[in-house]
């Protein structure tokens, strides 16, 4: 069962007014759940006290959005809940207490048949979860990872995908994925993208995927804030 928990992680606890409106929503969807908004401070004081065999791997991961992907999977083992991100926007409250873990899909067949990425901006689980568990002693028992690794595929989605893959369809059936249009509906482009997703109640919320982990050429800043542009206003 999974526990009334709800996980944020930030830098520190002086987050943007975009992030405070989703947090306080996901706040208000869930009054008797217990929220705790962990900084990064936090973090490495947690892993310290609870983790110590896995420490120095988590400390020496190169890039601080990799640590950002860890902890959450270590919140998941030890004391279990629902994770989600700061740009996650809340629709409806988070009711699937009953399984043991659920990791929405965030893609479903768009890179092909069979190619389900599951995504790791919002999940929950039960403590001691086995697919968190084999998520954490992946980590731990590879190779050290070096500066110009790829968060995707070593600690973001593509990584959680490749260990749930990894494991015997009986282990596979332990872990729920929902669809992508429950929990991770592509994200608006226009206010009519948007109003049409609230108008759908089977959706859990929406990630907004404002990615500041990102290291964007000034280029690809100029390219990203040109197609957001033409998209609002087609």
């Amino acid at each position: 069962m999974i526990p009334k928990l709800i996980h944020q992680t930030a830098k520190t606890a002086d987050i943007d007014d975009r992030s405070k409106k989703y947090q306080a929503l996901v706040r208000k969807m869930h009054p008797d759940w217990t929220y705790k908004l962990w900084t990064d401070a936090d973090n490495d004081a947690f892993v310290r006290a609870e983790f110590p065999d896995f420490y120095p791997t988590f400390a020496g991961l190169p890039k601080g959005i990799m640590r950002a992907d860890v902890i959450r999977y270590l919140l998941m083992d030890k004391l279990g809940g629902l994770y989600l991100d700061l740009d996650y926007e809340v629709l409806r409250p988070f009711d699937r207490l009953n399984f043991g873990c659920v990791v929405p899909l965030e893609s479903s067949g768009e890179w092909g048949e069979g190619n389900d990425v599951l995504g790791n901006a919002y999940f929950a689980a039960a403590p001691g979860h086995p697919f968190f568990r084999r998520v954490l002693d992946v980590i731990q028992n590879r190779p050290q990872l070096t500066a110009d690794a790829n968060v995707l595929t070593t600690t973001g989605p593509a990584f959680i995908t490749s260990v749930y893959r990894s494991m015997s369809p009986a282990e596979q059936a332990q872990v729920s994925t929902p669809p992508r249009s429950e929990f991770n509906p592509k994200s608006p482009r226009n206010e009519r993208e948007y109003q049409t997703i609230l108008a759908d109640k089977s959706v859990y919320g929406i990630h907004h995927c404002h990615g500041s982990w990102r290291e964007y050429t000034l280029r690809q800043q100029l390219h990203n804030w040109g197609s957001r542009l033409y998209h609002k206003f087609r």
